[in-house]
């Protein structure tokens, strides 16, 4: 093609930096008058002077059977993390199948994204203002000012959810200053990502919280009256069914780092997508299990699959983009309650984690593979196991480890976090993961 007739072709074409100013504009002052919003009514809430978020929150707690503080958060977080999780998937496939687009309004997409996020930032900052004054949200909660006692779930909610929120503008800046990029691992991308991705950890600790919240208040004879009284197998049972909520959730969220090998156009090695799923299933499973008993880790994988099953219908069939898939994580699901029959993840979590991430980066690294030839973009070539094995390893354990050191965490074993050696346990599996 000669210059004369690059140059017409070159004038229509978009530009390769930032987003419409007048997107810009409107994209943040709505995001000041809904900001401006939440801080009337929880300032409100707390003054006394406004008592629809009290009221609220009566409804939810005896709907849940959690403290107000944290149910109506976890009522709130828990359908906008899916509009999220269900946005990003239909944004990857716009993507790929159309190019960049020329602004934040410009994507369908990316409003279930920003619901999402500020959705998850409300529940983060409803569980701040909830707790009455002088109260203590749970036996950890953090002192923010006179008589105001917030629980550490929460503030873990609203800060990553304002770090991934901050990711939007900030990737306008980066668009401008240096042009589009073309991976899910951007810098700015990867803040919004582990923004979502952390903050589903912070609703677990929230969850936790207001679960010895609500034992706090029977052991003071204030119990919780929730609208249908259950048996107290039925209680159990719905509590377990919680955790796998969470747990499935946290699922989804850590796999938002495999977007680009799910829809088959990864920037970078493929080495990096068994290692990411050991890791991923070895810290969530490890977790849930640990925490609510038999049957939660394979109840949390399955929930997995429904989260990721209903995406993968709505950006195909429904919306008729680029298909998303995403492997089952099944395997290490059972391996995980396999290994539980035989050492107890309560009494011995860290050598049940050890024995579990050892597991999952082989056997569980074994199925994947044979996954990857039923139904991906990209089945693993079999040269690759033996590497991908060798990296899956120290990964796993450490991923595992950590999942152990949360749940001793969450579980209040203050032997098992609080030491020189769990410390420094924990480090070094953050060293260990970071290092591969």
């Amino acid at each position: 093609m000669s210059l004369a007739e690059f140059l017409p072709l070159a004038a229509d074409a978009p530009s390769a930096g930032g987003a419409e100013t007048v997107q810009i504009v409107i994209a943040t002052g709505a995001a000041t008058v809904l900001t401006a919003a939440l801080l009337v009514l929880g300032l409100g809430h707390r003054s006394g002077r406004i008592t629809i978020l009290g009221r609220l929150a009566g409804v939810a707690e005896r709907a849940i059977g959690l403290p107000g503080w944290a149910a109506l958060p976890l009522a709130v977080a828990v359908p906008t993390l899916l509009s999220a999780l269900w946005g990003l998937a239909w944004d990857e496939s716009l993507h790929i199948d159309d190019g960049r687009d020329a602004g934040p309004l410009a994507n369908p997409s990316h409003y279930f994204i920003l619901i999402g996020l500020f959705g998850i930032f409300a529940a983060g900052w409803l569980a701040l203002v909830l707790p009455k004054r002088g109260e203590r949200p749970g036996p950890s909660s953090v002192r923010i000012g006179p008589d105001w006692h917030v629980p550490v779930g929460g503030l873990l909610v609203m800060a990553c959810s304002a770090v991934a929120l901050s990711g939007f503008p900030l990737d306008d800046v980066s668009h401008r200053l240096f042009g589009q990029d073309v991976s899910l691992w951007g810098t700015t991308h990867l803040q919004m990502l582990s923004g979502v991705a952390i903050g589903v950890v912070g609703l677990v600790i929230l969850f936790r919280e207001g679960v010895i919240g609500a034992r706090e208040r029977a052991a003071r004879g204030e119990a919780i009256k929730p609208y249908v009284r259950l048996p107290k197998r039925a209680e159990n049972v719905k509590q377990r069914l919680y955790y796998a909520t969470l747990g499935g959730g946290l699922l989804a969220a850590l796999s938002i780092y495999l977007g680009e090998f799910d829809y088959g156009v990864p920037q970078f090695r493929l080495l990096f997508h068994p290692v990411l799923i050991a890791g991923i299933t070895a810290f969530c499973l490890v977790a849930v299990r640990a925490l609510a008993g038999p049957g939660a880790a394979l109840l949390s994988a399955l929930w997995f699959i429904v989260i990721r099953a209903v995406g993968t219908v709505l950006v195909d069939p429904v919306f008729g983009e680029v298909t998303s898939t995403f492997h089952l994580y099944l395997a290490a699901a059972l391996i995980v309650e396999g290994v539980a029959l035989l050492v107890p993840a309560r009494d011995r979590p860290y050598r049940f984690a050890v024995v579990c991430g050892a597991l999952i980066a082989t056997l569980g690294t074994l199925a994947e593979y044979a996954w990857s030839h039923a139904w991906t973009p990209l089945p693993w070539p079999s040269h690759i196991l033996p590497e991908a094995m060798a990296f899956s390893v120290p990964v796993a354990i450490a991923a595992a480890c950590g999942g152990a050191f949360l749940f001793a965490a969450l579980d209040r074993r203050p032997a098992l976090v609080t030491t020189r050696a769990a410390i420094t346990g924990a480090l070094a599996a953050v060293v260990t993961v970071g290092g591969v």
